[in-house]
């Protein structure tokens, strides 16, 4: 019985912390959208899913020729477009809000894992959160926030000389995933490097 009471006691803890940090991101995140790549995104999602193609210039663009070029977010547009014909604009705040939970909760479930100090951690994660609440639009770069998280979790899960190949291997579908999501996917290759 005392067993489970100092399992539940922890459990309850953690669970209570992750959604304070749930109504934080909330509370700093639903407000109108004003960030107008979210509608180019939709736009460029809409066209890519109705034609069936990455367009090759830009399609919207009318104050000059159109040149060729490479649309390095589709998976995002694809996502947004999705999720706002579903949804509407308030799914895309909820998107929106999903991922920014996703990149702060995944530090901290890995600093408790770690048996870190989390009092601290909390603290100053609290202060990162309200800190860079002015980004917290629903933009592409918001893919990146989850996937650094992602990358430092399991890049840092075990010593560097255990389990080494199998770890990196992880990281090759999460690789090709945030490369068709958002382009400064290329960060992930200094995150690999400094580890």
């Amino acid at each position: 019985h005392t067993r489970s009471i100092k399992r539940y006691i922890p459990l309850a803890a953690v669970i209570a912390t992750l959604i304070s940090i749930a109504i934080l991101i909330a509370a700093l995140s639903f407000y109108p959208i004003e960030a107008e790549d979210i509608f180019s995104n939709i736009a460029y999602g809409r066209y890519i899913w109705e034609h069936k193609a990455i367009p090759s210039s830009d399609i919207f663009l009318f104050t000059g020729p159109f040149k060729t070029w490479l649309y390095d977010r589709m998976g995002s547009s694809l996502i947004f477009y999705g999720v706002h014909a579903v949804a509407g604009f308030g799914g895309i705040l909820a998107l929106a809000w999903a991922l920014l939970f996703l990149a702060y909760a995944t530090p901290l479930l890995w600093v408790i894992r770690h048996k870190g100090n989390t009092t601290i951690f909390l603290l100053f994660l609290t202060l990162i959160i309200m800190a860079s609440s002015y980004w917290f639009m629903p933009r592409s770069y918001l893919y990146s926030l989850v996937f650094v998280s992602f990358f430092y979790a399991i890049l840092t899960s075990a010593p560097p000389e255990k389990s080494a190949n199998r770890r990196y291997l992880a990281l090759i579908p999460l690789q090709i995933l945030w490369t068709n999501l958002q382009p400064s996917s290329l960060f992930c290759m200094f995150m690999v490097g400094a580890h």
